[in-house]
């Protein structure tokens, strides 16, 4: 029995003992996967968190970073544009052959100045190889140059005018920076800050310049000037709305010079080295256009450059924020995670060496009561109540993150959530506990969300995922960063999900895609073909304009050689490579192209591109056809004034010699007469009889020499009298006329208008008249007009009686037609026609293609005088050899002239 109780007592100390062990390590292994797991988990969730937090601030800096510069180089663009507007004025009036005086020009400064208000003053400058200046000196230095400034006087706006004979400018002129090597290379460029005088202070202000280009060559220089209080206004503005802590920004130009400075105005004028010592090295990166962010001596930077104008070096703004200032909080929640952390793996070593205290006891009451067992479950309670404490302090820390945090089950449903989570859903954890995403969301969403949960697990592995959720204000943009969690067996026990809201982000690159397409809108809705193409001469670009000129869509000529998809420019090829090459814009005029029989003419204009590390250039051919035809008929316009006054010369030098030769063929003709007795008194003291002399006169054909000299005195006469209606203008008074009526008034005139000597003759030739009902009554000089409409009718009877072998019948069309704010007068003939360059020169005066003695040169001339002078209209022919000839008359209606 001794050895049974022996025995038994053995057996339950070893039981008791194996009892104790097994309970040891069960609840250090317990303790300890509880720990590494916790400690684990949330060391993960806090480095991803401060991580994710860094990166956060820094791209948000960059973003305001961005917005902020777009504001700023927005009104300088603005400045440099007006700038541009002026000195392209200038170059189309130099190269038009038509270069202003300096009234004219300041005009045009005094206008760029009035229409752009943020701007200080305005000026245009020119050497005397853009205007012809009198005062020139020895070195034919002449030069032309004008400002305009705006001085504010109270609430009154002064706006003064200078102008310079002399290269040597007066302390208003042209900043130091902008020197000679500067002006020939054809750039704009934007100045560093300088004292300019105004009034009788000295004001900092930025230059804005562009060269004035005459095919391609500068040949002076237009400027724009802004108050650098501008551009301090801006920069404080934004730091103001943006970084409303400690930030700063600072402008700087692209020589590393301050332009302005948020909260230090005293820096404007200094270089950037006083601030960066690495300037250079940013320098380069602004070159190429890029945003440069960094974390620089506790600061974080970053640098967003700023381009005025594609061809201008770029500025560049400064955005300075203390990194302790970002970090902060950022490192606030995260010692507070890693210090929770810490005191909840202290709590669970010291639950666990209780644990191993309570199973020994534990295990020598079993022995010996039933009551060790009541002990052990109080324990057990203790514990779980120590790890629900512990889940809440987890609880807590995740709550202070701004992120939304949650961990699910392998079945999907939620284990818990942060306090985040549950104010962006206006859920409580207790609602959300047990539920799945089919609870929370729609079901379209919850799909999404369950396939990328069993996609994280599946994997293994951390994936970000791009999702979207419901929200009361609409649907919001989520990165989410999941990874799978494990049990103690490293078996999977869930998911932990962080999800951090991008909608303001994805908004911004939806807008800066809109702003894109806007852009492209703009560029296919100019009236200019532009071509982008690569230093391979192949096509980058194609708006809409270039798809209507060749006929070919964007999608084909997308990646071809242009002068494939656009042959017009194959002779133009070596001015591309030369530009692509050299980077220097080249421009041709008046390119001649054929269309349907007609000439047309276009402009090609060649910009070197050079952008983001992308070479190549920009073609923009523009249809010039009209503007040539304008200044073709200016030029007209500007000969037939000319030769007016030219003629009204030569008809008065005329005139006087012409009345001798006249009055003495009259009188030779009244001293040879019988009628006047004082004639036979002289002839027959002189021993013979006037009969006698009138019949030697006769048979030597004297008196038909008297009458050809007085015939030709006479045509001489009609042609003065023409000269002379030619270069006076009428002073007659316009009526408003019934054109209807007039023009068959001409016609019965002309009908009476027949002479056998000249071979014409109105009785033979068939009159059409096509005159609609609703003509309007047009204010004209009725008698002037019924000249021009007896003129061009007698030149078509002369021209059909040149073309009578031709079989076919002589016939003059008379058309009237109502145009818009004028009536439209046709004659046409079937008659022989004439050569195009002819149609050019027969509103010259004397100018003829008839034979001698038969027409003077100045009906037509006198026409066109006419019409476009005393009545300010139009007139033209259109004709081609074999299809007969027409005249095309425009007279301006009542409402226009009146206005």
């Amino acid at each position: 029995m001794r050895k049974l109780h022996y025995f038994l007592g053995i057996s339950l100390m070893v039981t008791a003992a194996f009892i104790i062990l097994c309970s040891y390590m069960t609840a250090r292994e317990l303790v300890d996967s509880a720990v590494n797991t916790t400690t684990d988990t949330a060391g993960d969730i806090a480095r991803v968190l401060r991580i994710k937090s860094l990166h956060a601030n820094m791209e948000h800096l960059v973003s305001d970073a961005k917005i902020a510069g777009f504001q700023i180089s927005a009104e300088l663009e603005r400045a440099m544009s007006a700038a541009q507007t002026l000195a392209e004025l200038l170059s189309c009036m130099k190269a038009e052959k038509a270069a202003p005086n300096r009234e004219s020009a300041g005009v045009m400064v005094h206008t760029v100045l009035k229409k752009n208000q943020n701007l200080i003053g305005a000026y245009a400058c020119r050497d005397s190889s853009g205007f012809a200046a009198p005062n020139a000196d020895e070195e034919g230095r002449g030069c032309f140059c004008l400002y305009s400034l705006r001085k504010k006087k109270g609430e009154n706006f002064l706006v003064q005018m200078h102008s310079g004979e002399k290269t040597e400018l007066p302390d208003w002129g042209l900043p130091e920076e902008f020197s000679p090597d500067a002006r020939e290379r054809g750039i704009p460029y934007v100045t560093s800050p300088f004292f300019r005088r105004v009034g009788d202070e000295d004001v900092s202000v930025i230059s804005l310049l562009a060269p004035i280009l005459v095919k391609g060559k500068p040949c002076g220089i237009a400027g724009t000037d802004i108050h650098t209080d501008l551009l301090q206004s801006l920069v404080e503005d934004a730091a103001a709305e943006f970084f409303v802590r400690e930030g700063k920004i600072m402008l700087i130009t692209h020589e590393g010079i301050l332009a302005a400075a948020s909260g230090m105005p005293e820096m404007i004028g200094k270089h950037v080295h006083t601030v960066s010592d690495r300037w250079e090295e940013k320098r380069i990166q602004m070159i190429s256009g890029t945003a440069v962010s960094m974390v620089e001596k506790g600061k974080m930077l970053v640098y967003t450059p700023l381009n005025i104008h594609p061809f201008a070096l770029p500025w560049c703004m400064r955005l300075e924020v203390p990194e302790a200032l970002v970090r902060k909080e950022t490192d606030q929640i995260y010692q507070k995670m890693m210090a929770d952390v810490a005191s909840l793996g202290e709590q669970l070593k010291r639950i666990s060496r209780k644990s191993v205290r309570m199973q020994i006891g534990v295990g020598l009451i079993l022995i010996v009561s039933v009551l060790l067992v009541l002990i052990l479950f109080q324990s057990l309670s203790d514990k779980e109540k120590d790890l629900r404490q512990s889940k809440l302090r987890l609880q807590g820390i995740l709550d202070h993150t701004s992120a939304l945090i949650y961990l699910k089950d392998t079945e999907g449903r939620y284990v818990l959530v942060n306090r985040e989570y549950e104010k962006r859903f206006h859920l409580s954890n207790e609602d959300i506990a047990g539920k799945t995403d089919y609870d929370l969301f729609p079901r379209q969403f919850a799909d999404v969300f369950t396939g990328n949960d069993q996609i994280v697990i599946g994997a293994g592995k951390p994936m970000q995922l791009e999702e979207s959720a419901p929200r009361e204000d609409g649907e919001h943009i989520y990165i989410s960063i999941k990874f799978p969690l494990y049990d103690s067996l490293g078996k999977p026990a869930g998911l932990c999900g962080i999800s951090t809201d991008i909608t303001d982000r994805k908004n911004m690159e939806n807008e800066l895609r809109r702003v894109r397409n806007y852009l492209n809108n703009i560029v296919n809705s100019m009236p200019s073909a532009l071509m982008g193409v690569d230093t391979a001469q192949r096509v980058t670009h194609w708006n809409r304009e270039a798809e209507r000129l060749t006929g070919i869509s964007a999608e084909k000529a997308q990646g071809q050689l242009l002068e494939k998809v656009f042959p017009q420019v194959s002779d133009r090829m070596d001015e591309i490579r030369s530009t692509i090459a050299e980077r220097k814009f080249h421009k041709t005029e008046k390119i001649v192209r054929g269309t349907g029989g007609q000439n047309r003419y276009s402009d090609l204009m060649i910009y070197p591109l050079v952008a983001n590390g992308v070479e190549g250039a920009v073609i923009r051919v523009d249809d010039v056809t009209e503007r040539v035809r304008l200044e073709e008929m200016m030029i007209q316009t500007e000969k037939m004034m000319s030769v007016g006054g030219l003629a009204a010369g030569m008809a008065h030098e005329i005139n006087n010699p012409l009345g001798g030769i006249l009055q003495s063929v009259q009188n030779i003709r009244r001293r040879v007469s019988a009628e006047l007795p004082a004639n036979k008194e002289i002839a027959e003291e002189c021993g013979t009889s006037l009969e006698t002399i009138r019949s030697y006169l006769e048979k030597r054909k004297i008196i038909r020499f008297l009458d050809g000299i007085q015939e030709s005195g006479q045509r001489a006469a009609a042609i003065v009298s023409n000269m002379l209606s030619f270069s006076r203008r009428s002073e007659s008074v316009m009526k408003p006329v019934k054109l209807p009526e007039l023009v068959s008034r001409t016609v019965e005139l002309a009908a009476h208008d027949y002479d056998l000597k000249k071979k014409y003759d109105f009785r033979h030739i068939r009159i059409l008249r096509e005159f609609p009902e609703d003509i309007p009554e047009v204010p004209c000089i009725a008698t002037e007009i019924e000249q021009v409409m007896l003129n061009l009718l007698r030149n078509a009877a002369q021209a059909l009686s040149e073309n009578s072998k031709s079989g076919r019948t002589p016939q003059i069309v008379l058309r009237l037609e109502k145009e818009e704010n004028a009536v439209r007068i046709e004659v046409e003939d079937n008659g022989p026609g004439m050569e195009k360059d002819m149609c050019k020169r027969i509103f010259e005066p004397f100018f003829t293609t008839k034979e001698v003695g038969i027409g003077t040169g100045l009906g037509l001339s006198v026409s066109y005088f006419i019409i476009t002078s005393n009545h300010k209209g139009s007139m033209h022919a259109e004709s081609e050899p074999g299809k007969g000839a027409k005249f095309i008359i425009r007279i301006p209606c009542f409402n226009e002239r009146l206005s």
